[in-house]
């Protein structure tokens, strides 16, 4: 196996294709990161933990907690939808990329829609890999195929 041939090819694809840093840019989010470290230290002492030297955050926190609320609420969401788009982006990413090995010319649209949570692939096939997100329950309720369809028999 060639090693330096697919890493030649793979630089081809990433940089003639810039269209689809866009699916890689989600699709990243789902991967985690490396974690840096804080170069800063700071040792605590006693007066850090003295009695009541906490008390004006948790007053804060008491007056707040409805601000606070709302804002971890917000952040709960958009995490997950960040989540929902970075594991569509991988499935849109496989296709596009597998798209221009073949030859032919990836473009984000129907690579989106490959990986969409609306099914678009699911709905005219049954086989598990032509949707990437075959183990969702997007897959489940949107797909034709599952028994508690109007199509299943």
């Amino acid at each position: 196996m060639d090693y330096l041939d697919i890493l030649k090819r793979a630089w081809n694809i990433t940089w003639r294709y810039k269209a689809l840093w866009v699916l890689g840019f989600f699709a990243a989010a789902a991967g985690g990161s490396g974690g840096g470290g804080n170069p800063a230290s700071y040792s605590t002492g006693a007066e850090d933990w003295s009695p009541g030297a906490m008390e004006p955050f948790f007053d804060w926190m008491a007056q707040n907690w409805v601000y606070l609320a709302i804002v971890g609420t917000a952040l709960f969401f958009v995490g997950v939808i960040y989540w929902v788009l970075s594991i569509a982006a991988q499935g849109g990413l496989v296709h596009a990329v597998n798209e221009a090995a073949e030859g032919r010319q990836p473009s984000l649209g129907p690579a989106w829609r490959v990986a969409s949570p609306s099914g678009a692939a699911c709905s005219r096939s049954a086989s598990s890999s032509a949707c990437p997100w075959s183990s969702s329950v997007w897959r489940w309720s949107r797909c034709s195929w599952h028994p508690g369809s109007r199509h299943s028999r």
